[in-house]
């Protein structure tokens, strides 16, 4: 479900992304290529109904990879 929700969100690149939920704790893992994509990754999770708590992990893409 919150994969789904990333990956409609408009400006945000899953490709890098993984999502681990565990009991309603999720944690985002994973890069992505702009600074901004972090915080919209952690907005968009916490929205999901069924979130309690978002760990987010993700880093910026760096060397093109």
């Amino acid at each position: 479900m919150v994969i789904r929700q990333l990956s409609r969100t408009r400006g945000l690149n899953v490709d890098g992304i993984n999502v681990v939920a565990e009991g309603g704790v999720v944690t985002l893992v994973g890069t992505v290529p702009e600074t901004r994509q972090i915080d919209l990754a952690t907005d968009v999770t916490r929205d999901v109904s069924s979130v309690r708590e978002v760990r987010n992990r993700l880093t910026l893409q760096t060397n093109g990879k």
